[in-house]
């Protein structure tokens, strides 16, 4: 059946991702509406499931490897060209979904079809469809019945950990350290992993493992969904009054020739128009999360807007304390004091810390497990806090997890910095003051395997920008 392409959506598409080389004549089947991605198991979505599910095996087995649209070859751009752990994480990722998508459609001849998403929050398990033909992966360390962490996915840790952000850098990872110009190199810099990349996004790659826990990852079915589950919440994020990162170095940097059209034409998108889903051609199926309470979103939409000195970051602030390097591993939580005589920060961007000041404690250089799945839980003045300890404590101030991070073909092994607002918490454990803490840090094993989990951190600081 021939399908009519809407030549104003394709060239509204094309403009949109950078792919303005070649319009007329092109053979993709581009969406002639706005479509939506609806959450995977809502029956709504089980006629783009069912599309998926054939255009993954028709992908997997019949496309060759000299079409851009092989299976393999699609998750090939993940290995080269990803960035994690810095401020291009999102938009770079939502570039390679609405290409996949595009791909997809094209596949299966089907102008309509949109990426399900996997809601971890409220079905922290993979979803049934996941664990039988095209759509399971023989890799993963997980069984049907493996619970996502709820310290990461949870609606807790998603309200007041993640969305609470108010900053975009805090909320979508930072930039890296001494970026001043566009160049490409800067793509996949290390920066400092935020909390959406830190928290629920590693956490469900440790956990699930196998082609998830590598840079490989979509190789899994699983990983497109996951990542439209991410799209999703920054969606969300920015529906609530977020403003994105305004600087120039993260709005106008391009991903030459990252991403395929579907004949196999390069585009290279420009981060400042990946900002918009509509104009991209899709929404969800619901702007805010429907788990978020009303009275919950007015609250965080209310707080005031925190910004990012220009040029600077958290990484950049002004050290209040610091601490020795750290060693620990599963079982063996370390604790260590984070003391106020520290060597300063010559690139701080101010003296001393202002009253408005945000403050945030950065686990700096840290030299991951062999194995990637492990989650830190991290506590600040809590003596014995050990993987039992709930996280209503006090002290408790997050969790991070690991991705990749010995994966070859990003350069690893690597080091991982994290940075965490701890804002809400400096007045009650007196971090302003910036007097002698502890932090305690309980590295946990993400799944049920035995594995080398021993892991450094160069030094713990808690800063103010």
């Amino acid at each position: 059946m021939n399908l009519e392409i809407n030549r104003r959506r394709l060239i509204q598409y094309a403009g949109a991702i950078g792919g303005v080389a070649v319009i007329d004549g092109l053979p993709v089947v581009a969406q002639a509406a706005t479509v939506v991605r609806r959450n995977v198991t809502d029956s709504a979505a089980q006629k783009d499931l069912d599309i998926y599910r054939a255009a993954v095996g028709q992908m997997k087995d019949k496309i060759p490897a000299s079409d851009k649209r092989n299976w393999r070859v699609q998750a090939s751009i993940h290995q080269n060209h990803c960035p994690h752990g810095n401020w291009y994480f999102l938009p770079w990722h939502r570039a390679y979904l609405v290409a996949f998508e595009n791909i997809i459609r094209d596949v299966a001849q089907k102008a309509d079809f949109a990426l399900p998403y996997w809601n971890w929050t409220t079905g922290p398990t993979i979803p049934a469809p996941f664990w039988t033909g095209s759509l399971n992966d023989t890799t993963r360390r997980v069984t049907a019945s493996t619970p996502m962490p709820a310290s990461a996915v949870g609606l807790p840790v998603i309200n007041s950990q993640v969305l609470s952000q108010t900053n975009y850098q805090a909320f979508g990872s930072y930039m890296p350290s001494g970026q001043n110009n566009l160049d490409n190199k800067w793509q996949r810099a290390g920066g400092g992993t935020g909390a959406l990349e830190g928290t629920p996004h590693n956490t469900v790659h440790g956990t699930i493992g196998g082609n998830m826990g590598n840079y490989m990852s979509p190789l899994d079915p699983i990983f497109w969904l996951h990542h439209c589950n991410v799209d999703r919440l920054w969606s969300v994020w920015r529906s609530m009054g977020r403003t994105d990162e305004t600087n120039a170095l993260w709005r106008d940097f391009t991903f030459p020739n990252n991403f395929y059209l579907p004949n196999g034409t390069p585009i290279s998108p420009i981060v400042k128009n990946q900002l918009s889903t509509e104009a991209l051609g899709y929404i969800y199926d619901n702007g805010r999360t429907p788990n978020l309470a009303a009275e919950a979103v007015a609250a965080l939409a209310a707080s005031p807007v925190a910004t990012v000195p220009p040029g600077g970051n958290p990484l950049d602030g002004f050290v209040l304390a610091g601490s020795a390097a750290i060693t620990t591993a599963i079982g063996k939580p370390e604790t260590a004091p984070v003391k106020r005589s520290v060597t300063p920060n010559l690139r701080a961007t101010t003296a001393t810390p202002s009253p408005q000041a945000r403050y945030y404690m950065i686990l700096e250089k840290v030299v991951p497990p062999t194995d990637p799945s492990v989650g830190l839980r991290l506590f600040i003045d809590t003596p014995g806090a050990d993987a039992s300890t709930p996280v209503e404590d006090k002290g408790y101030v997050g969790f991070v997890a690991f991705f990749g991070t010995h994966d070859a073909g990003h350069g690893g092994p690597h080091t991982v910095t994290f940075v965490l607002d701890v804002t809400e918490k400096a007045e009650a454990l007196n971090l302003k003051e910036g007097r002698e803490n502890a932090v305690t840090i309980v590295p946990v094993a993400l799944n049920d395997d035995k594995a080398a989990s021993k892991l450094t951190v160069a030094s713990v600081k808690i800063v103010a920008i």
